[in-house]
């Protein structure tokens, strides 16, 4: 879990914070990981007030958790926040898409790129990077709206949905039927069918809520 901290420009406890949430999402630290002060300041190489100001960064973005006179955790999303977290996908998420007669230039080639990517991480069987990649497809769906500011909550929302994505036993059989219903919207949205697709989206949200709410 070393890490090499980039953009030297930034805060510290912000460029900390940054590879705290790369190691949650890439499933090096899992949903309830005991995250020790002392630990953390020999692997990222920072003062302990530094690291503090990360972790509150942290809590304040819903990945990590503490309760009184305990240590600070990995969150683990209650089932209430999973819901919250789908009404709010509900209402960007298909909007997006319905309506709409023609995309952005590049965009759908961008979203064919996140499927293929999709494919190569399946292939490599790297749940990690799978799970990283169809949130990528769906921040690209977002991203249809132009606005800056619904970019940056569904990033929010997609790192604390892969605190309760599974990485280990049994992800492949989770993951793949996803990402198969990911590539048939893609494949309606290169036809044009913007409504169906939004329709297939919304289905697929409705059942992917179903399945992450067993998991809390």
């Amino acid at each position: 879990m070393e890490q090499s901290i980039s953009a030297p420009r930034d805060p510290a406890f912000i460029r900390i914070a940054a590879a705290i949430k790369e190691d949650i999402l890439e499933g090096r630290l899992l949903s309830g990981t005991s995250l020790i002060e002392a630990d953390l300041v020999d692997v990222y190489g920072v003062s302990r007030n530094t690291l503090r100001e990360a972790l509150q960064l942290l809590r304040q973005q819903g990945l990590v958790s503490q309760e009184p006179s305990k240590s600070v955790r990995v969150k683990r999303l209650s089932l209430a926040e999973v819901r919250d977290v789908f009404i709010v996908r509900h209402l960007l998420e298909p909007g997006a898409l319905r309506g709409r007669t023609a995309a952005p230039d590049g965009w759908l080639d961008r979203l064919g790129d996140v499927i293929h990517a999709e494919g190569e991480a399946i292939a490599a069987a790297d749940w990690p990077g799978v799970a990283r990649q169809s949130l990528r497809f769906h921040q690209e769906i977002v991203s249809l709206h132009g606005s800056a500011i619904l970019d940056r909550m569904f990033s929010l929302i997609a790192a604390q949905l892969s605190l309760v994505f599974i990485a280990g036993k049994g992800a492949q059989a989770f993951h793949e039927p996803w990402l198969a219903r990911e590539a048939e919207m893609y494949r309606l949205l290169q036809q044009g069918e913007w409504d169906a697709a939004a329709d297939r989206l919304e289905l697929y949200l409705t059942d992917s809520e179903a399945v992450l709410s067993t998991l809390v």
